[in-house]
């Protein structure tokens, strides 16, 4: 029934019996006499206010097609926008709840360098990942151990980049387009969505250039990091790359417990009308 109601022929059929009503309840009837006179005054009249009417019509489609077709394009455009911060926030959220999961007592041992790479290794794979190959940011990491086997960390192998200057420079660059994207995006959304999201921004941007930080990529010499370990846990009394870490999962989890993705889903739901 809503959906007729807001049909214009329903107006306008609404509107013609009322006409006609009205008309009836003046004096206006429908008769057949040949003998009568014609009144060209009253047809002429008659045909005047049907023409007022018709151009009222008329006047009412011209301004409602193109305001119908401008809202429709804006519709798609904030769609696009959307959906973009979506598939960036789905593949966010995976990789914060994937850093939950790690295991950090064994990592401690590893050094902050071993850390920052692994953390990196697993970015690439979960945020991103066609974005990440289209910029040529991925990198290929090989596990290095000792004679005995045991973990040592991470070398870059086969690395795209011979600058690892310039590397470092276009990650960060990657990363601060993100977090304006998203920033940005935030408006498009409900208050609370809004928030986290800002929340989510700073603390994922702050996270993945401490981890390019402490990735050391233009050192590629295993032995050094090794030698580090004990120098860290002597005289580095906090870590800042682990701190962020943590920042950056805190907001993922409270956005799990607000179920923001869900709601950032209701936004692409088709409403019934």
């Amino acid at each position: 029934m809503k959906k007729i109601i807001k049909k214009p022929l329903f107006w306008v059929i609404i509107i013609a019996i009322i006409v006609i009503v009205v008309m009836g309840i003046v004096g206006f009837k429908i008769t057949y006499n040949p003998n009568l006179d014609n009144n060209w005054n009253a047809i002429s009249a008659c045909a005047t206010w049907v023409g007022v009417i018709f151009s009222g019509f008329a006047i009412y489609y011209a301004i409602k097609v193109p305001k119908t077709i401008a809202k429709s394009q804006n519709n798609i455009a904030l769609f696009e926008k959307r959906y973009m911060l979506y598939k960036l926030i789905y593949s966010i959220l995976d990789y914060g709840k994937e850093l939950e999961e790690l295991k950090i007592e064994n990592m401690m041992e590893w050094g902050d360098a071993a850390s920052a790479r692994h953390y990196l290794s697993d970015y690439f794979y979960k945020v991103e990942f066609d974005l990440i190959n289209e910029l040529n940011l991925k990198l290929n990491f090989k596990i290095e151990r000792d004679n005995n086997g045991k973990f040592m960390g991470y070398i870059v192998s086969s690395p795209t980049y011979n600058d690892f200057d310039l590397y470092n420079r276009n990650f960060y660059d990657h990363i601060y387009e993100q977090k304006k994207l998203i920033e940005q995006t935030s408006f498009l959304f409900s208050n609370d969505i809004e928030l986290l999201l800002k929340k989510l921004a700073f603390t994922y941007s702050k996270f993945m250039c401490s981890v390019c930080e402490y990735s050391q990529l233009e050192c590629n010499d295993i032995e050094k990091f090794y030698e580090c370990i004990q120098f860290e846990k002597d005289f580095i009394a906090t870590n800042r790359m682990e701190k962020n870490r943590q920042d950056f999962i805190s907001v993922i989890n409270e956005m799990l417990e607000n179920k923001t993705l869900e709601k950032i889903e209701n936004y692409f739901r088709v409403e019934e009308k």
